[in-house]
């Protein structure tokens, strides 16, 4: 038993996850075909879910408001809790 899990229960997990990943590919795939492909461009939003390579700092202890927001991306505070570009940044760019 590890964590909770008896052998019987993690011998499903892959078999399920295996499931959820191709349905996931198949309409993924049968979008970009039906849709006619991907145009260069056509992204207005990127949704990334990560660690440390897309996180923008410590809410509770950052507020975004303060300075230096709002100096790497010009204008008004930016709502951001880092100073700087992040890797999504620059695939939200090339995207």
């Amino acid at each position: 038993m590890i964590f909770g899990f008896t052998a019987s229960k993690m011998k499903q997990t892959p078999s399920l996850f295996s499931l959820l990943l191709s349905l996931f590919l198949i309409i993924t795939i049968f979008t970009v075909v039906e849709g006619g492909g991907i145009f260069i461009g056509s992204a207005k939003k990127l949704f990334v879910f990560g660690d440390s390579y897309v996180d923008t700092g410590n809410f509770l202890n950052s507020p975004s408001f303060k300075p230096p927001s709002g100096i790497t991306f010009p204008g008004k505070p930016d709502g951001r809790f880092c100073d700087g570009r992040v890797l999504p940044d620059y695939i939200g760019d090339f995207v």
